[in-house]
């Protein structure tokens, strides 16, 4: 399947609009926080305003794959093979200053298939290089799933709960590898009253290098549609210590997560 798109826009920086609050009275630029992420300048030229014309080329291949034909279109249909991508952007400026200038080249492969009797494996891994970064706007940089807070409903698959918002985002280059596996009896589910619950259960890993956090590490474990509604999952992560007098893998931490499938 080969995709191309050519987009036009503009990238500004995105400003409270309001500070008033019925609770909090403190001096108005305490009462909120600005919408820049934590550890980065407000005045830092990735969130200078740009004018964005960007194309984009993007190819998926699946070995052996089927397909049926309905209605004249193809519909295609599960493959025992793994689905491979590869995306090339450029966003070309029109003037010296003000536009966009970069071009990012990124890879990846997923696949996801049955290992047993109501169990499936979920992977996929993913790489990327900014070829060019003249003028990158913090919109256009890499960014990867987070989930810091302790109650959610963006779900928990492929997520970092480690780490804030925009932490890991990067304009440089990235190596990052997924898995779940999923099913109905890992643990839990063996002991009883809870193996007569409908609930699934899954185990996690993830895995992500980027020059901004090298060789972030987590494993996990949730239980997954409780009550249909609800999952709880447990993670443990690592990374690499990378500061003045720290060297090597470290312990990062151990959370919860409650999310909600709205």
């Amino acid at each position: 399947v080969l995709s191309a798109s050519v987009t036009y826009g503009l990238q500004q920086r995105i400003d409270n609009t309001s500070y008033f609050s019925f609770f909090f009275r403190k001096a108005e630029e305490e009462r909120f926080s600005a919408n820049i992420p934590e550890g980065r300048s407000r005045d830092a030229r990735e969130f200078l305003s740009h004018n964005n014309l960007m194309a984009r080329l993007d190819l998926e291949y699946t070995p052996r794959q089927h397909y049926v034909v309905q209605n004249h279109r193809k519909h295609m249909r599960d493959s025992d093979w793994p689905t491979f991508s590869l995306s090339y952007r450029r966003a070309v400026p029109l003037e010296e200053k003000g536009w966009s200038d970069y071009s990012l080249l990124e890879t990846g492969i997923r696949h996801s298939f049955d290992v047993g009797l109501m169990s499936r494996l979920d992977w996929s891994a993913g790489a990327g290089y900014f070829l060019d970064t003249t003028a990158v706007h913090f919109s256009d940089f890499r960014h990867f799933k987070a989930s810091p807070l302790y109650v959610d409903m963006t779900g928990l698959e492929n997520a970092t709960m480690l780490t804030s918002y925009y932490e890991t985002s990067t304009y440089r280059y990235w190596v990052n590898l997924n898995a779940t596996l999923t099913s109905s009896y890992l643990l839990i589910k063996y002991l009883p009253w809870f193996s007569e619950r409908l609930w699934r259960e899954s185990l996690h890993l993830a895995y992500l290098y980027t020059p901004e956090v090298p060789n972030y590490l987590q494993m996990g474990y949730s239980l997954d549609e409780i009550g249909f509604l609800v999952d709880l999952g447990v993670y443990v992560g690592f990374r690499e210590r990378t500061g003045e007098g720290t060297h090597g893998w470290g312990y990062e931490g151990v959370t919860a997560r409650l999310n909600f499938r709205f």
